[in-house]
């Protein structure tokens, strides 16, 4: 093994911790409160409930007395990939059958003036990819596990400026944790075998954020209502994130002696297994338009166009070990593009006490094939979303279901391996051995209870 591609691995591992916060946001975590949830996440004009502290809180300024919402949600992700043909015919791989755990907390109190206080707990965006038979899955070299964690805790105002309007304004506390897993591996013995040498974990937790959120809502009339959401891009920076490489080669095989013994000298002359890793990861601001129209009596449909300015998530600037002038510095261009989603829901009343919801999601990719990968395999989706209310006096009991449905993607286009002009020998390498078609799919189910005091 070369030095110079084991401080390769080591640089790109770290780039792989600050992008995987924004690949989560191609797969972000919208579903943030069951009834939204089961309405494709359109409820930005409706904010009717506690969640409002999430999808508009200017919806806290229409509601009476205390509300507390608690919801729960489980996401069953999968993700495949068939390897191209060439360079890795016949490779495959498949994600672990892992479930994900969505929190949302919500508690809100507005008072017979107008004015109307909130505060939730939820996680907007997070991720968690496992890929199977780690030690040989073909992708192990760009990751073979990582799990991102982000927590909000928004506190939030509204006030009802008239039987129209209600306006709003809280702020997100922020923070997040991730946990990322790979191996470095070189050719041995042949037949293009490679031979795990170096298994890097990187985990950090980073600094408390704080930006503003706002909310608009505007009911005109009894048809129609019209709102206005908006989350701050958020900067978080990891100031003190760990890095550990382990030699991985086999001591008890006398074959590997000399190899187990480069491998060490090699992370010896890297400053030792323990770094310190320094960065910054930009999430994107979320700005949601919505306007709902009463069908009938019994029944509402919103459309919500839901923006995403992943042009913030531009490039990584990778500091080591505190010292600005080391050789591990790097900056990496990730070129992610500002997106649009589409959400419709429907939601009709079904008895006195039943409410049945639908909705739909249009999705399209904010990841440019360039840095598709193992990490995540992100691509366009359609999401088609059902849920049930029931009411029982001051109790309402939500459950629903989605399906979230990526379109297969391939890192090859016109048969050529994708990867940015100023990528690195190693780097195109790597692209070239994880070269293939990924499928992805996801079912989410939740709960949600809501209690009026």
């Amino acid at each position: 093994m070369q030095q110079n591609r084991l401080r390769f691995w080591l640089v790109f591992s770290a780039c792989l911790l600050a992008a995987i916060s924004a690949q989560a946001g191609g797969f972000s975590l919208y579903e943030q409160g069951a009834r939204a949830t089961a309405l494709g996440g359109a409820f930005t004009a409706t904010a009717d409930d506690a969640t409002a502290v999430f999808y508009n809180a200017a919806g806290l300024g229409y509601l009476s007395g205390a509300n507390l919402s608690v919801n729960g949600t489980l996401l069953f992700p999968s993700n495949k990939f068939a390897g191209a043909q060439p360079p890795t015919p016949g490779a495959t791989g498949e994600t672990t059958s892992d479930v994900f755990f969505i929190p949302g907390m919500y508690f809100s109190y507005t008072l017979p003036s107008g004015w109307g206080f909130g505060v939730g707990l939820y996680a907007p965006f997070g991720l968690g990819v496992k890929w199977e038979n780690p030690t040989t899955w073909i992708g192990r070299t760009t990751n073979y596990d990582v799990h991102l964690g982000t927590i909000y805790v928004t506190p939030a105002a509204a006030y009802k400026i008239n039987e129209q309007w209600s306006v709003a304004l809280g702020a997100d506390i922020a923070w997040q944790s991730i946990d990322l897993k790979r191996y470095d591996a070189i050719p041995f013995g042949g037949n293009s075998t490679l031979l795990n040498t170096v298994d890097v974990n990187l985990e950090g937790t980073s600094d408390l954020n704080v930006t503003p959120t706002v909310g608009v809502l505007f009911r005109p009339n009894d048809k129609w209502s019209f709102g206005v959401m908006y989350h701050h891009q958020k900067t978080f920076k990891y100031s003190d994130g760990d890095g550990r490489l382990t030699n991985v080669v086999p001591a008890d095989d006398p074959s590997l002696a000399a190899v187990r013994a480069n491998v060490d000298a090699q992370i010896t002359s890297l400053g030792g297994p323990e770094h310190k890793i320094a960065t910054e990861i930009n999430i994107p601001y979320i700005l949601s338009l919505g306007a709902k129209y009463r069908i009938s009596a019994r029944t509402t449909l919103e459309f919500n166009a839901v923006h995403w300015s992943w042009s913030d998530f531009d490039r990584i600037d990778l500091v080591f070990d505190g010292n600005p002038d080391s050789e591990l510095n790097e900056t990496i261009r990730e070129s992610y593009e500002d997106r649009w989603q589409i959400r419709l829901g429907l939601e009709a009343e079904l008895g006195k006490q039943w409410r049945g919801m639908l909705g739909f999601i249009h999705d399209k990719t904010p990841q440019p094939v360039e840095s598709m990968g193992p990490l995540l395999p992100d691509a366009t989706r359609n999401d088609f979303s059902l849920g049930a209310q029931y009411d029982y006096k001051q109790w309402s009991f939500i459950g629903h279901y989605m399906l979230v449905l990526n379109n297969e993607r391939s890192t090859l286009q016109n048969g050529q391996v994708t990867y940015f002009n100023d990528a690195s020998d190693d780097e195109i390498a790597t692209r070239r051995l994880e070269a293939g078609t990924y499928k992805a799919m996801a079912h989410i189910v939740g709960i949600g209870v809501n209690y009026n005091f």
